[in-house]
């Protein structure tokens, strides 16, 4: 059915991930086979996670990633817009593009990727939460950590890698089954005895669909390139509401890129820098601190977190 799975682990991580592989006819038709998505569909019902691979032109890819090492060249050498936000530890957000390389339906609203999303969520797909994030080179890895807090949310993640991505230039690293309730209040270290992570290598042309509750991390990036993921959100309701809203793009609108041109463009007067943004820790010179005790000294900083854990945990109690 075109579905494989890795089990060679190395160091108490697993290196490849469950896979299913389009045929170029299926990929350039944006169609799956009966078999393949049923092989989707129970992989992301069982781990959490699945890579679809084939899927999205590399070609297009290509250039996406030289008009964004552009972009990320020029805002290295230049003056930094703010102070830390993930620029210590080289983890930086990606706002919504508006480059002619990712304004493509077979990106934005590929169907094969859909009627994955469909399957598994039960119901009509909407996008949402366009963007992405930067791996610079030198970085160290992220804490392990969700996307999301609200286990209830009937949405997927579709990340978008630019290149091949493996060990060497910081691939995802996943927890697999940890979007299952039972394991919402369980620590990492708990969680890591018993379930090694995968790291979730791939090729160009290859998404990665994951539930946004899935525990994982990004890795240190030990080329000498700096490693580009898009993002999008798919999700079954067409608005939000409260401090958390964000846009919804129907899929099956004729006016679909339109209008997800108006949402990209929205709000870019008031950005810091044009294409990236500050991610993980906040701006600031006590977000600077945290962020390089983070890195220079992290014993110290997960000591201060299990402190304070301990504290707001005795708080919340009465103590």
């Amino acid at each position: 059915m075109g579905c494989r799975e890795g089990r060679e682990v190395a160091n108490g991580v697993m290196k490849t991930a469950c896979c299913i592989e389009l045929s170029n006819e299926e990929r350039d038709q944006e169609a799956l086979s009966p078999g393949k998505l049923a092989a989707a569909l129970g992989h992301l019902r069982e781990s959490g996670y699945v890579v679809v691979a084939n899927v999205m032109p590399s070609d297009r890819l290509d250039r996406l990633r030289a008009r964004l090492d552009d972009e990320w060249s020029s805002f290295v050498g230049g003056r930094r817009p703010w102070l830390g936000g993930g620029q210590v530890i080289g983890h930086l957000g990606i706002h919504p593009l508006t480059f002619p390389e990712f304004t493509d339906r077979r990106i934005l609203a590929n169907r094969a990727l859909l009627a994955i999303s469909s399957g598994v969520l039960d119901g009509s797909i909407y996008v949402e939460g366009v963007g992405g994030n930067t791996n610079a080179t030198r970085s160290v890895p992220q804490e392990f950590h969700s996307d999301v807090d609200d286990w209830s949310a009937k949405r997927l993640v579709i990340n978008i890698p630019l290149c091949d991505v493996d060990e060497r230039n910081g691939s995802l690293e996943a927890i697999p089954g940890t979007h299952r309730p039972e394991f919402q209040h369980r620590g990492i270290e708990e969680l890591l005895k018993s379930r090694p992570p995968v790291r979730v290598n791939t090729r160009i042309g290859s998404v990665v669909i994951r539930f946004p509750y899935v525990i994982h991390r990004g890795t240190s990036n030990r080329s000498n390139n700096p490693r580009h993921m898009l993002a999008m959100w798919h999700t079954t309701s067409p608005t939000r509401t409260g401090n958390t809203a964000k846009p919804t793009l129907d899929p099956k609108s004729n006016s679909f890129l339109e209008d997800y041109g108006a949402m990209a463009t929205e709000g870019k007067t008031v950005r810091l820098h044009s294409t990236f943004y500050p991610n993980i820790f906040p701006v600031g010179v006590r977000g600077m601190i945290k962020e390089c005790t983070y890195r220079y000294c992290p014993g110290i900083y997960k000591t201060l977190r299990r402190m304070i854990g301990r504290a707001k945990h005795s708080q919340s109690l009465g103590g």
